[in-house]
Formats: structure tokens, C-alpha cells, sequence
């Protein structure tokens, strides 16, 4: 194994061939195997075959998938769209028949820019998630009910919102979703945590 990721009740692992294993809580559908069954053994996870692990992610009840072509891939609960499985091309609010409640197989993310902008890392929250493109440009999207989200506002919308007090950041590596902290792998200015 060369990665390990925990949420609340599920594992997921990553081979050194890339390949996807997941056990534990398996309801919303979080393990990717599709079903909605536990499992308290690890289980391989049938990862599209276009697409090659490179890391996961555990939420507290969904996970992702990053790929080597910097994709994401997502499964399980996608609650006010926090896995960016929503069909969505523009900054508009997608139509009911294109809102996705929940995956129980690794899916691309459909949200616009996730689905066409390099991804090099991201984190799921409780109700959100954040991601950070080969540009250094970090979107949020998700509940917002706490602010968490960085629009100056507790409005909620189905649509990845650009983190624009974070665009002078030269680098915007690494973060946790936990209370919305971004703290950043290379320091850039002081290294001080950007938080919200």
C-alpha cells in the first residue's frame, strides 16, 4: 500500500499498482462498490478503467478518489453537492434532474470547473469540500450554513465557488476540511494557516 485514507467508519487504500481498496460503513455508498453494504474486510473497488489512482479521500460519510490525470472521482453521499457530482456547465444552479443525492460508484465529478481544470489535491468535510487546481486556484463547494464555503456570505449553492481572497497566494497546496483551515504544505509569507 502507498496511501491510506479514515473517515468516520470506512478505510480506503491505494496500491503501489493503483489500485483502490475499501472496507467498513458502507452505507450512502461510500465504499464505491455498489451496494450499500459493509464490509470488514478490504474490498477492491472497480475504479473506471480510464482512470488510475493516485490518492484517496474519506469523508464522513463519501469519498474521493484523485487520479493521476488529476480528475476527481467520487462515491457516496453528494449532500448539497459536496463531491461535485451535480451536472452543472455554468455558474447557475443545476435543474433537479441534474442534482445527484448520492453515488455508490466512484463517478467523475460533473460540476464546472472541477470536471475540466487539473485537481492536485482536495478534502471532503462533513457537508463540504474544497479543491485546489494545477493553477492554484481553490474552489469550495457544499454546505455553506457555517460560511465555509468563503463567500463573504451563508447563502448556499449547489455551485463550486473560487475562494477569491485566496488568489494573491502564490502557493495553495494542502488543506484540511474540517472547520474550513487551509494550511498550506510550503509556507508561503509568514506559513500562517488561512482560515474561515
Amino acid at each position: 500500500m502507498v496511501q491510506v485514507a479514515c473517515g468516520a467508519s470506512h478505510v480506503l487504500a491505494v496500491s503501489n499498482e493503483r489500485e483502490v481498496f475499501a472496507w467498513g460503513r458502507g452505507d450512502n455508498g461510500r465504499l464505491g462498490l455498489g451496494t450499500l453494504e459493509c464490509h470488514n474486510s478490504p474490498q477492491q473497488v472497480t475504479v473506471p478503467p480510464e482512470h488510475e489512482a493516485q490518492r484517496v479521500i474519506c469523508g464522513i460519510d463519501s469519498s474521493m478518489v484523485l487520479t493521476v490525470k488529476n480528475q476527481i472521482l467520487a462515491c457516496g453521499s453528494n449532500r448539497c453537492n459536496k463531491l461535485g457530482l451535480d451536472r452543472i456547465s455554468s455558474a447557475e444552479e443545476p435543474s433537479p434532474e441534474d442534482q445527484v443525492e448520492e453515488a455508490t460508484v466512484f463517478t467523475c465529478a460533473q460540476s464546472s470547473p472541477l470536471n475540466h481544470e487539473p485537481i492536485v489535491c482536495a478534502d471532503i468535510g462533513t457537508a463540504h469540500s474544497a479543491a485546489v487546481t494545477a493553477s492554484g486556484q481553490c474552489y469550495t463547494f457544499g454546505s455553506n450554513q457555517h460560511g465555509q464555503l468563503g463567500t463573504n456570505s451563508c447563502r448556499n449553492s449547489r455551485v463550486p465557488h473560487l475562494v477569491v481572497g485566496l488568489q494573491a497566494m502564490k502557493q495553495t497546496l494542502a488543506f484540511l476540511c474540517l472547520q474550513s483551515v487551509l494550511w498550506p504544505r510550503r509556507a508561503w509569507g509568514d506559513g500562517r494557516p488561512v482560515c474561515w
